[in-house]
């Protein structure tokens, strides 16, 4: 039970899909815009501000203090600011999948019964985010992922994750083909799940997160020829969107493919050194990892100087919010 919240923290709660709570009609807010630019510390000083009043500013910083709260780890508060808004009806889309995070992370920090309770929630509010807006191509997939990894006692259920991927195949077949990689893999083998994955790598891909989950299994099952493919054509096709997730993220994986098989190590420092330039956001899975890396990269490069200064830098900043990370870097320390 604990093992598949842990994935699904992991692998949902991450800021990579567009947060638009409340329609996207706050986008100018000042709290919001503090938000979009990192900086949290403002951002909640801002929300926390607005919490005595009523109305839509109220449930904004509602749904913006829960999100801050479930980047931070900090499942309790999460969950609080999540119940108040959704206390206001209607929910949103955006809304409901927020609380299914934060639930899931809430469900880690607690004895084993609590955490069941929780899990259920948690799948509960993703379902209905895909059962009420089936064109929701983020509903959808993560209401199949919750579908496909929880244990039916949790309250997954692979009916539900088979008709969920039907619908998503509806509304956008190239979003589906991951999840039909990930769906063979659970039920059948990692050996069909990879003939399957290969057929699709030759296919068009117009998101760039598509292909960049499909290199992702490639990265994760050791096909490594595919994977830098695939990262590459990401990068190749849409170098100028540094504003998109999947698109800056994939000069890290590159990069860390590159120095990790020793396939290039120079190319590798350079496109982790072009990741860190556009990587700003603390919370993000990848920011300390991809410095850790690099900092490595560097020592083997005899470049001293950069490896200290990167490891500096990294004890400056909190990362006790990633607990996997704290581990492996306090354990780098001691050696």
């Amino acid at each position: 039970m604990r093992l598949f919240i842990v994935f699904l923290c992991c692998a949902l709660s991450s800021v990579s899909y567009a947060f638009e709570p409340l329609d996207g009609k706050f986008s100018q807010d000042p709290g919001v815009v503090l938000f979009e630019s990192y900086q949290y510390d403002d951002a909640e000083r801002y929300f926390k501000d607005h919490l005595s009043g009523q109305g839509d500013l109220y449930e904004l910083s509602l749904l913006y203090l829960a999100k801050l709260s479930v980047l931070r780890n900090d499942g309790k508060k999460a969950v609080d600011f999540i119940e108040k808004s959704l206390a206001i009806e209607p929910n949103g889309v955006d809304e409901m999948i927020l609380a299914g995070d934060a639930y899931c992370i809430r469900a880690m920090q607690v004895s084993m019964f609590r955490a069941l309770r929780l899990g259920r929630a948690c799948g509960q509010w993703y379902t209905r985010a895909a059962d009420e807006h089936p064109e929701n191509i983020q509903a959808l997939r993560t209401a199949i992922q919750f579908h496909l990894d929880a244990p039916s006692i949790a309250g997954g259920s692979m009916n539900k994750a088979r008709a969920f991927l039907d619908k998503l195949t509806d509304v956008s077949e190239e979003d589906a083909r991951i999840i039909n990689v990930l769906f063979v893999q659970e039920n059948d083998s990692d050996q069909q799940a990879m003939a399957l994955a290969n057929s699709f790598a030759s296919m068009p891909y117009t998101n760039p997160r598509t292909a960049y989950d499909l290199a992702s299994f490639f990265k994760r099952q050791n096909n490594v020829d595919k994977a830098l493919e695939l990262f590459s054509q990401v990068i190749a096709e849409r170098s100028d969107d540094v504003e998109n997730w999947h698109v800056t993220d994939a000069y890290f994986q590159l990069g860390d493919l590159l120095i990790t098989t020793g396939t290039n190590l120079k190319e590798g420092i350079a496109l982790i050194e072009q990741y860190i330039a556009t990587s700003h956001d603390e919370y993000d899975d990848h920011y300390f990892w991809s410095r850790l890396r690099l900092a490595k990269a560097y020592k083997e490069m005899g470049n001293d100087l950069e490896y200290e200064e990167l490891l500096a830098l990294i004890q400056s900043k909190d990362y006790s919010h990633d607990s996997g990370f704290k581990k492996a870097f306090d354990d780098h320390l001691k050696h």
